[in-house]
């Protein structure tokens, strides 16, 4: 539990939100991605103005990215993401 907990936390700090002018923007995760689209009727996944998977990403160890490869929850906390797997 403690090598969760602690890159859970690492996690969450590395994924800073993106500032997109002040358009507000919904956090959605599904899978092995967390990705952000603008707040407005008709959107879909292909408008999504940010996006993130583990795999993909050089400061995650390789021995933690299998973690999120199913993501149950992920909010904004702070300027950060906060993803819960």
């Amino acid at each position: 539990m403690e090598l969760a907990t602690r890159w859970f936390s690492v996690a969450a700090v590395l994924l800073g939100l993106p500032v997109f002018g002040g358009e507000a923007g919904l956090i959605v995760c599904g899978a092995d991605e967390v990705y952000v689209i603008p707040h407005r009727e008709g959107v879909t996944k292909k408008d999504a103005t940010w996006s993130w998977r583990a795999v993909n990403s050089p400061t995650i160890p390789a021995e933690v990215k299998g973690s999120f490869a199913t993501t149950d929850e992920c909010k904004s906390y702070g300027d950060n993401i906060l993803i819960s797997f």
